[in-house]
């Protein structure tokens, strides 16, 4: 895959982490089974979906300024633990109650560790960074965890290729506040009207990325691996892609059907 540098529209590409370069759900379920393992108990796939209940409710509440990251890393597993401890099974409410009176704040901690190593990448991800990296600064924009995505990162293959991790924990604010994005702007030098012209944010999430770049200001690129762009109805995303690739198309500034 290449690109003609003099037909490019944009100068920088800002790439949202989980779920668009990295391979989120395959690192956060093998963290998951690891932590509890490494503890003596055996959990279930139905587990592992509750507990992505509880954690996905919580980022939410995060992305709305509800609540603190701090408070997040614990409470995920408090609110999981209270869960398992009511459950009709003997077993797990026997476990949910051990681990209640544990410490959850060093499962946390053990947890973060484990995802830290889930460096797999999304499909397409590093040819995409290979062939844009020749042509425009590549940075990724996330609302994770500081030592987890620095971890991925630096053990990842896409490394690089990218110029920045700017992690929302850094600025105190999150996506899509313009918090966030405004202090990137300013460490990037994308100063002007005319550079943020020049900008493109890719992601998954329309509540984060999709909506953080147009209260940014700045050109938008859903990635919706599923095909299904019906969520995204009536939002002014500028471009809709189903394979991360297509973005290469995007950069180029060859004729796409938005």
């Amino acid at each position: 895959m290449t690109v003609n540098k003099a037909n490019c529209l944009y100068d920088d590409v800002l790439f949202d982490a989980d779920d668009t370069l990295f391979d989120f759900r395959q690192a956060e379920k093998e963290a998951f089974f690891a932590v509890f393992q490494q503890r003596g108990f055996t959990m279930e796939a139905a587990d592992l979906q509750d507990y992505i209940r509880i954690n996905e409710g919580l980022w939410r509440d995060l992305e709305l300024g509800l609540i603190e990251k701090a408070d997040l890393k614990v409470l995920r597993f408090t609110r999981f633990f209270e869960e398992l401890s009511q459950s009709p099974d003997k077993a797990k409410a026997d476990t949910g109650k051990v681990l209640l009176a544990s410490d959850v704040w060093v499962f946390a901690e053990d947890y973060l560790t484990f995802l830290g190593q889930g460096s797999h990448l999304m499909p397409e991800a590093l040819a995409v960074c290979q062939t844009l990296s020749r042509v425009c600064r590549l940075s990724i924009i996330t609302n994770g965890i500081s030592r987890v995505q620095e971890s991925r990162l630096a053990a990842s293959a896409i490394k690089p290729y990218i110029s920045g991790l700017f992690v929302s924990e850094a600025f105190g604010a999150a996506k899509p506040q313009p918090e966030f994005f405004n202090p990137v702007f300013q460490i990037l030098g994308i100063d002007s009207p005319v550079k943020k012209k020049r900008t493109i944010i890719c992601g998954d999430s329309l509540t984060s990325d999709m909506a953080g770049g147009i209260r940014a200001g700045i050109d938008t690129c859903w990635y919706a691996p599923s095909g299904d762009f019906s969520a995204a109805q009536g939002l002014p995303i500028t471009y809709r892609i189903r394979r991360l690739q297509e973005i290469i198309a995007i950069v180029q500034g060859d004729e796409y059907d938005r």
